[in-house]
């Protein structure tokens, strides 16, 4: 096979193939095309934009009036391939946007809301239905977010400590598995969020576990309370020592990791 022939940029002076990956097509270029490489080409594009984009922006407004359907539609899945290919990109020009028009994007967002408020309220539902270890994190968030604590539990944390007390109760060993059951795996804080001191590590993976809820269940029960005086009260001196170190062992499992 042969193999494929290079072509010098006419303005970085590099050598690359001669292929649509590394040039633009152009009638004006040698073998159908451009002489600057696609990288020189995109940054002639940032700064000819950015000298006058009002300019730049009626320019654009002017080729979109002009461009047959066929020419659009062509267009449009070429961007849509762009976009698969190169997710970061995507996610990186989204945060940018966002930050640039916070304030405007949060009007027009409450105003399309209160516009369509059924639709969002029912789209919501679904969401809440179809992701509940998601929507259980988002509520931890809330809180913590109020109380000023640290924050940086996510639900694959979670699915990882069921994992590791085989999605059972984390202190009583109760399994919630039964989806009849009236008892529920709850994330519960080991140091409680109510503990006021400046050692409260607050919603981390080294902090939250599996306990059962409902009916007599062991977060229940636990409440707000520090888990030694807990343990102590329910289940005295010796098996508190041993569930305590079973709840430890599991934290210093999470930090080696």
């Amino acid at each position: 096979m042969d193999s494929i022939p290079q072509k010098k940029c006419s303005q970085c002076g590099k050598m690359f193939p001669e292929s649509i990956q590394f040039f633009a097509l152009g009638t004006r270029g040698i073998n159908g095309f451009r002489a600057n490489c696609r990288e020189c080409s995109r940054a002639y594009a940032r700064k000819r934009y950015w000298s006058d984009p009002e300019k730049q922006r009626i320019a654009a407004r002017e080729y979109n009036a002009t461009i047959t359907p066929e020419q659009r539609i062509e267009r449009n899945e070429r961007d849509r391939e762009w976009r698969k290919n190169n997710p970061d990109k995507v996610k990186a020009s989204k945060k940018r946007d966002y930050e640039k028009n916070k304030l405007k994007r949060k009007v027009t967002m409450r105003k399309n809301y209160e516009k369509n408020k059924p639709v969002y309220i029912e789209r919501g539902k679904k969401w809440k239905k179809a992701n509940p270890e998601k929507v259980k994190v988002n509520t931890l968030k809330r809180i913590i977010r109020k109380r000023s604590l640290p924050m940086s539990y996510s639900p694959k944390d979670w699915i990882t400590a069921l994992e590791y007390f085989n999605h059972q109760c984390a202190i009583c060993g109760y399994d919630c598995s039964n989806p009849n059951d009236n008892r529920v795996l709850a994330q519960d804080h080991w140091i409680p969020m109510e503990y006021k001191g400046i050692d409260n590590p607050g919603t981390v993976p080294t902090n939250i576990v599996p306990l059962c809820h409902g009916t007599d269940g062991c977060n229940n029960l636990k409440h707000d309370f520090m888990p030694d005086v807990y343990l102590n009260k329910c289940f005295g001196y010796t098996v508190a020592c041993e569930i305590q170190k079973k709840i430890t062992d599991y934290f210093d499992w999470i930090r080696t990791r």
